[in-house]
């Protein structure tokens, strides 16, 4: 018995002793204690084990930042459509302000010249002179009649129309003006990339400067359209290249099938404004003048008599205004071996969206042999559904087991045929609510990957799954847990929201074979390579479908995520625009927030210890007073 005791007394006092030096050590290091307090119970041991190392190794083990240099590798063309008459002095002016333009950031810049028929004409050495300098396509009517602006403009945009992508965009110059300055381009490639505007409008230097502004409406106007608006809408214009296919011959044309005289811009301008709608318009020449216009005596305003000047500018003023068109919402998801599909299907067809919206589905069946039955789940829930003129469903056979690769094979595929600003990605194991995509599609922003699920890191930690700060991963839960989190150094691409434009460097598509089922991971490098962020998506939907599939990705994958890991540099990508410093900055509050609770834990500790110690005591000696000690017998 008095072993026991004896030993009881050793314990409570190493107890008392650990939790003095453990209360020391925290005073000097609550760092160190905070991972401790995060970190999941599963991983106390690992951090344990770091406490032990000396401050030296810990300090070989840092990993210093790596400068990225974003990829600017794309596909994309910039197309320069140049309307010109009789001036070949300007027209070369012209062409050599754009030849002249540095660091444009577009892949190409074509200019597409059409000449209507005049005595000064480009000859044929002319061109060839332009052809081997420039990439740069001439057009010109046949014969010897000269037809108008809008004729040439037609023509031009009928050849653009034929040749470039939907996501490009067009930029107008006339053969008589010039662009500002060799950083007009690079500038403008800027301002559409962070505005994804469809159509866009800038401020010249010259005559009429003073009208470039951004949309000024009428007073005393009941009804405020495009048309009826204070005009204001200078060169250079540019807009998306998908608002062609919209365009039609009669828009140039007056009602008796003759060409427009003047206010040749009009009809497009109008017309691609009212399509695009007021969000997704954009003013530009808020920070410099991007173009030379030249007024001379060539000019329409001196040629044309005043009556045709303002019959045609009210003939277009008054046309009725073209429809928005609706915003389409691009959600991919991978399927192979889950036979969940149609609750699957069926709950993406349940959702709500807001007027003037369209849902179009597109499913990457990694398992060929399922073409069939998912083509025909597809067809059922589409006729089930209550509104089958805004929902799509369609199923791509992607030829084999692509893994989540696959969603950017198709993302690359669905925008080089239709508009696609952003795209959605959710895997086939979650569950949207009838609010999910609607709230999802809220949180779209240009150049920036938004995701549920994520990771960050310490700049010393090797260890892919040593993630910190700890976030639970239910669904349910983690919406609501540790808000202060807000970036991330790696985003999963289930329930995310990404710019598509990142679809279109060729570097994403390099990825090796090896890692082809890591996308997730070669994605969140390409992102941060560019300077992107990575946001949180604080987002409800329901819980995960719990199929297991045989072979699962996650037990197949575990041994060469930390290997990939380390070839992208533990995610420690700096770029030079802040991206870094913000997940830097969660670090310093992740310090911040544990030091002040472990002070505030520690202090508490101490303070039940010593009233615990002291009550005792008291209790103690109460009852020693209470009860008279007995007299021991005399043997």
């Amino acid at each position: 018995m008095k072993n026991r005791n004896a030993t009881s007394r050793i314990g409570r006092r190493i107890h008392t002793f650990t939790l003095i030096i453990f209360t020391l050590y925290c005073s000097l290091d609550f760092a160190t204690c905070a991972q401790i307090a995060a970190a999941a119970p599963s991983r106390i041991k690992g951090y344990i084990r770091r406490i032990k190392h000396s401050s030296s190794e810990l300090e070989s083990k840092v990993i210093e930042p790596k400068i990225c240099t974003p990829s600017n590798s794309t596909d994309e063309t910039l197309w320069i459509a140049m309307p010109a008459w009789n001036e070949t002095k300007g027209l070369e002016r012209c062409l050599q302000s754009i030849q002249h333009q540095v660091n444009t950031g577009f892949a190409n810049v074509h200019v597409v010249v059409f000449e209507d028929y005049s005595i000064d004409m480009f000859t044929e050495a002319q061109k060839k002179y332009y052809q081997d300098r420039m990439s740069v396509t001439f057009l010109s009517n046949n014969g010897q009649e000269k037809y108008g602006s809008a004729y040439g403009k037609w023509k031009l945009f009928e050849y653009i129309r034929s040749q470039a992508m939907p996501y490009e965009y067009t930029l107008i110059v006339d053969g008589d003006d010039s662009l500002a300055d060799e950083h007009v381009i690079a500038y403008v490639y800027k301002r559409l990339k962070e505005s994804k505007a469809w159509f866009a409008w800038g401020r010249h230097n010259g005559k009429y400067s003073e009208q470039c502004k951004p949309i000024q409406w009428k007073l005393r106007t009941s009804v405020k359209t495009i048309r009826n608006s204070i005009w204001s809408f200078c060169h250079p214009r540019m807009f998306q290249t998908h608002l062609l296919q919209h365009l039609e011959e009669k828009d140039f044309q007056r009602d008796d099938g003759n060409w427009l005289q003047k206010a040749t811009d009009r009809p497009f301008i109008f017309k691609f404004m009212e399509m695009a709608g007021l969000d997704r318009i954009k003013y530009i020449g808020d920070q410099k003048a991007l173009y030379n216009y030249t007024f001379d005596s060539r000019n329409g305003l001196k040629v044309f008599k005043k009556e045709v000047i303002q019959g045609d500018k009210e003939l277009i003023n008054n046309r009725p205004p073209s429809l928005k068109q609706n915003e389409v919402i691009h959600v991919i998801s991978c399927i192979y071996k889950r036979k969940n599909s149609r609750e699957f299907f069926n709950r993406l067809a349940m959702s709500k969206l807001p007027p003037g919206h369209e849902l179009r589905i597109h499913i990457c069946n990694n398992s060929p042999e399922r073409q069939n039955e998912l083509t025909s789940i597809a067809n059922d829930v589409v006729r089930a559904s209550s509104d089958k003129l805004s929902l799509s469903i369609d199923v791509e056979n992607m030829g084999g087991n692509q893994g989540g690769f696959a969603r950017f094979l198709l993302a690359q595929k669905i925008i080089q045929k239709e508009p696609g600003d952003y795209i959605i990605m959710i895997d086939d194991d979650q569950y949207v609510r009838k609010d999910t995509i609607a709230e999802l599609y809220k949180k779209r922003q240009p150049m920036t990957y938004k995701t549920w699920f994520g990771k960050t890191w310490r700049k010393n930690d090797k260890d892919y799954w040593n993630a910190f700060p700890f976030l639970i991963s239910r669904p349910s839960q983690r919406a609501g847990y540790r808000l202060d989190v807000t970036h991330y150094q790696y985003g999963g691409t289930g329930m995310s929201i990404i710019d598509a434009s990142i679809f279109l460097y060729k570097e994403l598509y390099s990825l090796e074979e090896k890692y082809k089922f890591l996308e997730d991971m070669w994605l969140s490098h390409i992102v941060n390579k560019q300077g992107w962020e990575i946001i949180r998506l604080f987002l409800f939907f329901d819980e995960e479908y719990k199929e297991s599939v045989e072979g699962g990705q996650f037990n197949n994958l575990h041994s060469i995520k930390n290997e990939f890991f380390a070839k992208l540099n533990y995610f420690q990508c700096r770029t030079g625009k802040g991206v870094g410093e913000k997940i830097d900055k969660i670090f310093e509050n992740e310090t911040r927030h544990w030091s002040r609770f472990l002070k505030g834990f520690l202090t508490k500790v101490v303070v039940l210890v010593l009233l615990a110690y002291c009550l005792k005591g008291i209790f103690q000696r109460n009852r020693s007073c209470a009860t008279p000690r007995r007299k021991s017998k005399k043997r």
